[in-house]
């Protein structure tokens, strides 16, 4: 091969390397592009999905707000009391025993009724809308625990009754597991059904879905202001949760006065509630000691 042919065949390979070359850098050029266009427009759906989110957020607060102030205004109308704040009767736990629970019935230790705090016992009942009477001593202490309590009078009008429980387990299966909807053991005073949470109660003649909904989205929970809020719901079969079971769940002396079983046995043999509940073992119970008397206010 002459000199000339060596130079041209070396002339031909760095034409056709520099052609290489810069159709890889095109090509890299072109998909640097495309990884900016792509880096992009998910960055843009990103800032569009959080857009949505915090609309949809302030969205649901305006209709909030505007579903507690149609409530307000038809109060009156309702025959409701005002959601409002009720005397501080403490805290603290009764004795298991039949005398000493026939020493603290719900008329001496609840001066007004349905009770909103005060002394309770160490147990308490498992979430649920019920056909059947829950001694408030139970319930005060789910209240203690961040639950709303929703009562039924044994003479409120039966399809608004059930209006109250179709609405109950709506919210149970929704964003309210801490709820307890059931008949009140007496008269409850001069209305038809009674929403209780720590310190707050609010009465009606006439069920309101709206009215309850507003009460117990202002009141549930860490929303409101019980002093063990936030701990687990409290289910069938998790430590210390006395289970009605269709029956009537009264204590001394209420189980004498009505009638139907006594749970006091029952009470008598189990430990009191915690705050660990079945896949949640390591969630530290926070309960007083029982009989130690400890005061209602917040944490």
């Amino acid at each position: 091969m002459s000199e000339e042919q060596f130079e041209s065949k070396r002339e031909r390979q760095k034409a056709r390397r520099a052609a290489r070359l810069e159709q890889e850098a095109q090509q890299a050029k072109v998909q640097g592009v495309r990884r900016t266009a792509t880096y992009g427009i998910v960055g843009l759906v990103v800032v569009a999905l959080i857009g949505l989110l915090v609309f949809r957020q302030i969205q649901k607060g305006q209709q909030e707000e505007e579903q507690a102030a149609e409530v307000a205004a038809r109060l009156d109308e309702l025959g409701c009391t005002p959601d409002e704040r009720q005397a501080d009767l403490g805290g603290g736990h009764i004795s298991g025993t039949a005398d000493a629970l026939s020493q603290e019935p719900p008329s001496a230790i609840y001066p007004d009724a349905p009770p909103s705090s005060g002394r309770h016992i160490g147990q308490v009942a498992p979430s649920g809308v019920y056909d059947v009477k829950i001694d408030p001593r139970f319930t005060t202490h789910n209240l203690e625990h961040g639950y709303v309590v929703a009562w039924y009078d044994a003479d409120a009008p039966e399809d608004e009754v059930a209006e109250l429980k179709a609405w109950g387990e709506e919210m149970l299966d929704g964003d309210y597991p801490k709820l307890i909807v059931s008949e009140y053991y007496e008269d409850i005073p001069d209305a038809n059904f009674a929403y209780t949470a720590w310190f707050f109660r609010q009465t009606c003649d006439t069920f309101d879905a709206d009215v309850a909904e507003v009460f117990t989205r202002t009141r549930y929970d860490t929303a409101g202001e019980a002093p063990e809020k936030g701990i687990p719901t409290h289910n069938v079969g998790a430590q210390g949760v006395i289970d009605p079971e269709g029956e009537d769940l009264f204590l001394p002396p209420l189980d004498e006065e009505f009638g139907g079983t006594s749970a006091v046995d029952e009470v008598e043999g189990t430990d009191p509630a915690s705050a660990i509940d079945p896949g949640n073992e390591d969630t530290e119970a926070a309960e007083p000691a029982e009989d130690e008397p400890v005061e209602a206010a917040t944490e």
